[in-house]
């Protein structure tokens, strides 16, 4: 109900949805259904909205591109997320990319990161290369 909500209605009318999640960022992020409210979010809500959302999710970005449902948004935040975003999940990627890249959940991230962000396929690639 709430994605539709998100999807639906004015922005205006979705805010206090907004700063319900806003409150529980990572404990929804890594919830099967949280997490497709944050995504909803990441399409649909205004960029201070989005901002104010994700800051506590940017924090824990390590274990929830890690996390069964908390990778999903992080791979939204790669899609639909602001360059500066996308460049800080990029890092943190790069931080340790033979553990991501071989990890079930956070390998899926690592993919999305070398599909969508511009300049990342080639420095995943030299990471790797790197790591061995």
């Amino acid at each position: 109900v709430l994605q539709k909500c998100i999807q639906s209605l004015p922005r205006l009318a979705t805010q206090f949805i907004v700063q319900e999640v806003s409150e529980q960022a990572v404990y929804l992020a890594r919830h099967r259904f949280g997490c497709r409210v944050h995504q909803r979010i990441l399409e649909h809500a205004s960029e201070s909205d989005v901002k104010s959302v994700l800051a506590e999710v940017m924090r824990s970005r390590n274990p929830l591109t890690c996390d069964e449902f908390g990778n999903y948004v992080v791979q939204h935040i790669l899609e639909f997320g602001s360059s500066d975003l996308q460049e800080a999940v990029v890092k943190t990627l790069l931080s340790d990319i033979g553990g991501f890249g071989s990890h079930k959940h956070s390998s899926n991230v690592v993919e999305k990161a070398m599909a969508v962000v511009p300049g990342a396929r080639d420095r995943v690639i030299d990471a790797i290369l790197a790591h061995r």
